[in-house]
Order: C-alpha cells, then structure tokens, then sequence
C-alpha cells in the first residue's frame, strides 16, 4: 500500500484519533501547568521564609545599605548615560563623515536647503 492509501483510511493502531489528541493535549497540560504551579508555589515559600530572616539584618544594616544603594545606582547611571551619548556621539560623527565625503546620508538635502 502507499501512503496516500494510509492516510485516506483515517486513524489506525499507530494514529491516535482526535478524541484521544484531545484527552492526551489536555493531560499534558495539566501535568505542565501542575509542574509551573507548584515550582511558583516553592518560590513564593523561599521568598517568604528568605524575607523572614533576612528582614532584621536589613534593619539593621539600613544606615549603610541605603547609602550604598544610591551611590551604586547613581554610578550605574552614569556608564549607562556615558555608553549611550559615546553611541549617539559615534553616529553624529558617521553622519558628519558620510555628509564631508558626499556620500548624502540621510537628511543632508533638508541640512542644504536650510543653509
């Protein structure tokens, strides 16, 4: 028999039908969303009991943390602000290069008729 023939027979032994599909997609589901809801339910215990004995040591341990916090945020700031003005000022000067070589990027007709 050739394959045509298999296929136009519907399901056989190897072929689940869709009724079987279904019941075997919706078990797969709940054992996957199972899984999920009970990894969830193990984080969220950790992150309460971590929560729990961690609290007085950021009590009292504030004074120093919170400086620290700001002064590690404001340096972070600044590399992110640095690393982004050192890219626009990279593509200005590609801009300036392409405009002095004559090879009009984008925007150097408006740059010519408004001078």
């Amino acid at each position: 028999m050739r394959l045509d023939n298999l296929q136009a027979q519907g399901p056989t032994m190897n072929q689940p039908s869709s009724g079987q599909q279904i019941i075997l997609k919706v078990s797969a589901s709940m054992v996957a969303g199972g899984s999920f809801f009970l990894l969830s339910a193990f984080i969220l215990i950790g992150t309460i009991v971590t929560l729990t004995l961690v609290t007085p040591l950021i009590v009292i341990f504030s004074p120093v943390l919170v400086p620290a916090a700001i002064t590690v945020f404001l340096i972070m700031a600044g590399f992110i602000a640095s690393g982004g003005l050192g890219v626009a000022a990279l593509i200005v000067l590609s801009w300036i290069y392409k405009y002095m070589t004559g090879k009009h990027p984008s925007d150097s007709e408006q740059l010519e008729y408004e001078i």
